[in-house]
């Protein structure tokens, strides 16, 4: 993982997030060393996933104040970074911290017919239960091939599996097969559901 807290454009992210913060409530951390401490880490636990996937693009749903998306812009900015939003003020903030930091970052804003085409890695935090966002991922990004979720407990994660295994019968054998990552604070679920692995 990268020394983070030296990185001079994450220091810049953090300091605009927490300063849009005050205007437009994009998350609900209560000061930037909990951002530091907390979001960024996990946030970058994705790293080495997103870097040694051979796909070129990363869709991350629900991008909301920026993570895991601008982090990992940061970290690994050989890829090409898709953040999808529906929410009018993220989008602005998503697309200011993009120009401003001159990362490989584009936003889509997600309707009921928006289709995101190509192989993909689709990343999220905090942003649903696993057969929610694979149902998101059918409507909008069917073209995928990995999930790197950033899940916290890892019994309801298994539980999440089981739903998502008995919703959608084509995910069975994925859902089966995903492997939990544990670190301190969570996890990270990889399903693989098409191309290389």
């Amino acid at each position: 993982m990268m020394n983070y807290r030296d990185n001079p454009l994450l220091a810049r992210y953090v300091r605009e997030l927490w300063e849009w913060n005050k205007k437009f409530s994009l998350t609900g951390a209560k000061d930037t060393e909990t951002i530091w401490n907390d979001h960024i880490p996990d946030s970058l636990y994705l790293e080495e996933f997103i870097r040694n996937d051979p796909r070129g693009m990363v869709v991350d749903i629900g991008s909301g104040q920026g993570l895991p998306v601008v982090p990992l812009a940061v970290a690994v900015p050989g890829k090409r970074y898709i953040a999808t939003e529906v929410n009018e003020r993220k989008i602005g903030f998503l697309d200011w911290m993009a120009a401003s930091l001159s990362l490989p970052v584009e936003t889509v804003k997600i309707l009921p017919k928006t289709h995101i085409g190509g192989a993909c890695m689709i990343t999220a935090k905090a942003f649903a239960q696993i057969s929610d966002i694979v149902n998101w991922q059918k409507k909008h990004a069917p073209d995928a091939e990995v999930f790197y979720l950033l899940k916290g407990n890892e019994d309801n994660v298994k539980e999440e599996l089981s739903r998502t295994a008995k919703r959608f019968p084509d995910m069975k054998d994925a859902a089966e097969k995903a492997v939990i990552d544990k670190f301190e604070k969570g996890c990270v679920v990889v399903i693989h559901i098409g191309g290389a692995e």
